[in-house]
This record gives C-alpha cells, structure tokens and sequence, in this order.
C-alpha cells in the first residue's frame, strides 16, 4: 500500500483517523508498498521498496506536506533512519548483494549518494537503526555491523558480531533485528548493550566496548619492487576489504584493537599480518607478496559467492595441477592483462555455478574472446549459462560452436561419444539433491560449428547433447550445460576427476593437433611431442606446447630458446611436470633481461625419454 495513515492516539481505546500521505503510483514497480518508516523532530522518513524514500513534513498531522521523494535504480528500499543533525539518512537494500547508502539530504532539491556500504556480495541487509555517530546494520546471515559514521561520506566498520554461524548463501536466515538504544551514549570506551534477533527464534546481547576507527595505508608490490594493481586487504575477523590501487597503494578504515589483516593479490602468495590500532591512529603498512608458482590452470570464481570453486580447485589439486583463483564476483571479468607475466599458457576453467543471471555478462564475454584469442583454452561451465544466454547468442556460437536447444533435460546419466578424445567410454552421473553439487538445470546443446563436436549426450536420448568441444580459433574449447562440481564420484561411474583432465588435457592441446595415441583419461601415454608455436611469425609473444608421455612424468623437464649461432639465450623451464599437455610462453625476453632481436630462433625440449627441436621467427 503506498499510503501512510495518520491517526489521533490521544485516546488510546479509541484511534481517529486523521489524514493520509499517498505516494505517488505512477513509479511503481511489482512492490507496490510502504515497508519501513519512523517519525524524527516532525519529519516522516519513509522507506517505499521499489520506490526509493519519502521524507515528510508532518508537524501538521491533518495536512501532511511532502518536503521531498527520491527514486533510485534497484532500490528495494526496506529501512531509512535519518543521523542525529538530520543531515543524511541511511536506506538498506533487502536484496542479494543490498547496500547500505548514505544520503545527504540538505538540499532537497538535489539529494545525492555519498557512500555505500556492504558486506559480502550476494548477502541480504535488513535494517539500520542509528545511535549517536554510529550506525547498528543487522545482516541476515552476517550478523550485527556496526559503523562509525562520524563522517557519513565514510562510514567505517567498527565492530561486527556474527548471530548465525552457518556459511552465508545469500538466504533470509539468522540476524532480523538489532536494537541498541539500551544505553543512552555511544561514547568511546563506554560500554553499551545492543540487542540482536535472529530469525530462529533466538535473541543474543552483545556488548560493545567502545570501538572506534583507526587506519592502514601503504603500499603491495611484488619481489622486484613493482606495485600490484588489484591486490587485496582484508580484515579477517570481519571479513572486510579494500582493493589497491593501480600503483598498488591502498588505505583501509576499521576499527581499533588488534587485528589480523590478510593482504593477497592473484598470482601471489597470500600473506597475514597481526596489527595493534590505536582509536583514531593512522599505520602504514607496506608489504612485499612472493610471486606464486606459474599455473596450468585458472579457475574463474563466477558462482555469486558460493563456493562451487573450491569443489572445483581440491579436485585439480588431487591431480596436481598448480591452480590459481581468480574471483569474478567480487573483483570482475578477469583481463587478459592479469594472466600475461606468467610462464605458460593456462587453461581457463569458467565456472558459474547455479546462478541464473548475469551468468556470462558482455564483460565476461570480451574477457573470454581475449584470453582465447592469447592461445588460452577454457572450459566454461554452469547450470544455467545456456538458459540465459538462449538459442540466438552468436558469442556462443562463434566462440565455442555451441547453440543452447533446451533449459532443463530431467536425466541425471550422461554417456560420452563414441571414439571421442574426451570423453570416449565415459559414463558420468549428475547430483540431482542436496547443497551446492545438485543440479536442477542441466541443458541441452548443439554442435553449430564445422570445428564442433558434441563429446557427451544424455543416456537414452542419443541426440541430446550436454557438453560441445569446439577446435576452431586460437584455442580450443569445451562448453558444458551443467556444473562440473556436480558430478558424482560414485562407483562405477566416470569420477570428476578423470572427466576434468580429460577435457584440460584436451583444450590444453594447440588447435589443429588431433591428439592421435593418447587415452582418453590418460592424456600422457603417447610419445613425447613438441608443437609448432603459435602464432608463428611472432612479435614478440608466441605460445609453445608440447605434450609428455607417462614415462617422463616426475622428472626434469628442460626447454630452452637458442639463437642463430647456437648460443641459448632464454631458459623457458627446467623442472619436474606431470604427464600431459602443456603450455609456455616466451615473451621475447633473453635471459640476461633484455629483448630478442628480429631473426630465426630454435626452441629445444630435452626429457630422459628424448629430444626435439623446433625453429620460429621473430619479426619486429
């Protein structure tokens, strides 16, 4: 209902209706609703769902007079509290991912956002009640937050107590409500009582001591001084982070006391901190993360905040892939730019688990086509993908020869196709029930490419596909109309395992090499062979890939870069490597630092099972 009714409750046993104030419905979206309101020095502040807010003078109940109203994009609007001056209100959005806004609302004329806040991205906010210069946020499955907002165009989490204990999911459980008005102050190192209800039934007191804002800055930078752009500082008690800048400089506001600070950035290891803050202090803490070991995978973290990739991640781990994450949801589509100082070309494996929307957005699309188009070949997985993406997408079409047929295939048995390089002898089970792994959307999909295959149909339905290989472009590609995480590990059925080697063994293969004597499952077990480079001129990054047979799997591998006089200028690798198909890049770098010059070059791999050598040419 849009309306707010005013009554007279002078007469308590007899309420008299005075006067309304009807918002108007022209803006209305399908929540056609007042949620949340409160009355402060004769001013309605009103919080209307897909509507924004409403502030109104009521110093007149019987004529009500609007001061001002307020729309904004995706609202979803469920509480507005004003702060004390009366300056700025808080609004929460009770949707995935809502944030709490700060709004100046001096001029009403022209209300303008000056902040945002928000715990993690896909969890649900409820309400915010303010006390003095803090703001009390309860979180449905991220407790109570508290935010010092002494500047309001900075609000800064001060203190945070978890009600309900479970890993959040984005779902309307735990923290419904907090109450903090116990005490009459806030004041640092006062002590106060803050009531939280949690939608289970239970009422937990918590008291807070006092906590105040302090701040870190400094910079993150790698071994050899640079800084990096993107990396990540997190309090970890709360979960709270900031990103660094391009320079890799960073400042972080929390609260005060001793805390653990978590500093990390991809493609580097992951580094912690235990800090003491004083109240209203400045640290500045810089700090140096080693460079992480080159991956021959990339798991894109794209699932909304679940935690599908680490399914996804053990099971690399158990075949000893050296995997890095990159997570989409929070730090966006990951740039070609990210991935180019490692050696080697890395498969992509894209999963997005069971989201239904902005599953392949057109950033994620761009940041697919380059990494490919750089030789990286990428398994793209995920319940609903094809459901959104529909029957007409050409990106699907051009980039992985696929076109999605059909949303939902109600068989949870898939078999693989006959004399297939992938998935040959196959016969995989699906989760249908229960957690993260179920699937209750996997699709149907059509080879649409002269380069395209489909590598697994539904059992007994011959002509449903499930998953298309596509070997056309720079890299080769597999789309699957399911979530790899859910496949069961059961007796008598192909593990996850082997059907996640077999399709990285097989996109890890330059486009055009058949892969003629590997076992499907067994990427190793054929001779040892080394692949033309490509692109081939080159200036002055070109990919080589070559593939080792079972035999040589465990010892040092050696592949090295000679110029015309026979003279080895760049030592691309010179380690140990699992069996199967790899991939390496050369940046046009010599070993003593500088650039290669224009000329023909020789490129060597060296095992106990053999030697071969190709030439390239450098042109610039």
């Amino acid at each position: 209902d849009p309306n707010v009714l005013i009554y007279d409750l002078r007469n308590p046993s007899n309420p008299t209706y005075v006067s309304r104030y009807q918002h108007p419905s022209s803006e209305w979206g399908t929540y056609n609703a007042i949620h949340d309101m409160v009355v402060l020095d004769n001013v309605l502040y009103a919080a209307y769902l897909e509507a924004g807010f409403a502030l109104v003078d009521v110093s007149d109940p019987s004529n009500p007079v609007e001061i001002t109203r307020h729309n904004y994009t995706g609202s979803f609007a469920h509480n507005i509290w004003p702060t004390e001056d009366r300056n700025y209100v808080l609004t929460t959005d009770e949707v995935q991912g809502g944030h709490v806004r700060v709004w100046d609302i001096q001029d009403p004329s022209n209300i303008v956002e000056v902040a945002e806040y928000q715990t993690q991205d896909f969890t649900i906010v409820h309400n915010a009640h303010i006390k003095g210069d803090l703001a009390y946020v309860s979180y449905y499955e991220d407790g109570v937050r508290i935010l010092d907002i002494s500047d309001p165009t900075n609000p800064v989490e001060v203190a945070f107590h978890d009600t309900y204990l479970d890993p959040a999911i984005g779902d309307f459980r735990g923290n419904w409500g907090v109450w903090p008005y116990q005490n009459a102050t806030n004041e640092p190192g006062e002590s106060e009582l803050i009531y939280c209800s949690n939608l289970e039934g239970q009422m937990v007191i918590v008291e807070l001591q006092g906590a105040r804002r302090t701040q870190v800055t400094g910079r993150i930078e790698r071994e050899d001084g640079s800084g990096i752009p993107g990396a990540d500082v997190m309090v970890v008690e709360s979960s709270r982070n900031v990103e660094a800048d391009e320079d890799g400089n960073y400042s972080l506001w929390t609260a005060s006391g001793t805390l653990t600070l978590q500093f990390s950035a991809f493609g580097q290891v992951a580094q912690e901190s235990s800090v003491t803050l004083d109240p209203n202090g400045l640290l500045e803490l810089d700090v140096t993360l080693a460079d992480a070991a080159s991956p021959d995978v990339i798991v894109v973290d794209d699932d909304g905040g679940a935690e599908i990739e680490s399914i996804v991640t053990g099971w690399l781990g158990d075949l000893g892939h050296e995997v890095q994450v990159w997570d989409a949801t929070r730090k966006g589509s990951l740039a070609p730019s990210r991935v180019a100082r490692f050696d080697g070309t890395a498969s992509i494996v894209w999963l997005t688990g069971s989201d239904e929307s902005g599953t392949i957005e057109e950033a994620d699309k761009d940041s697919l086509s380059a990494l490919m188009d750089l030789g990286h070949g990428v398994v793209l997985s995920g319940q609903y993908i094809g459901d959104e993406l529909g029957s007409e997408d050409t990106w699907l079409f051009e980039q992985f020869g696929a076109r999605h047929t059909n949303d939902v295939i109600s068989m949870p048995f898939l078999e693989g196709e006959s004399g297939d390089p992938i998935t040959d002898g196959m016969l995989i089970q699906l989760i249908t029930i229960g957690g993260e792994q179920a699937q209750n959307s996997p699709g149907q999909a059509e080879a649409a490419g002269e380069f395209a295959d489909p590598i697994l149909h539904y059992s007994g339905l011959e002509d449903t596909y499930a998953a298309i290989r596509n070997n056309d472009g720079p890299a080769r590609t597999v789309f699957v109309e399911f979530g790899i995480e859910g496949i069961n590990d059961a007796q008598g059925f192909t593990g996850p395992t082997d059907f996640l080697e077999a399709m990285l063994s097989w996109v890890g293969m330059p486009v055009g090499i058949t892969g003629d004597g590997d076992v499907p499952g067994n990427p190793g077990a054929g001779r040892l062979a080394l692949a033309q480079n490509a692109p081939n001129p080159f200036n002055p990054r070109t990919v080589i890939r070559f593939t080792l047979p079972a035999e040589a799997g465990g010892e040092n591998v050696t592949l090295s870069i000679f110029d015309g006089a026979g003279r080895k200028i760049r030592t691309l690798v010179t380690r140990a490597l699992v069996p199967g198909h790899h991939a390496v890049t050369w940046d046009g770098q010599t070993d003593a630092g500088g650039p290669a010059a224009s000329g023909r070059y020789l490129y060597r791999i060296s095992t106990s099972t053999g030697t071969e050598s190709r030439s390239m040419l450098l042109i610039k």
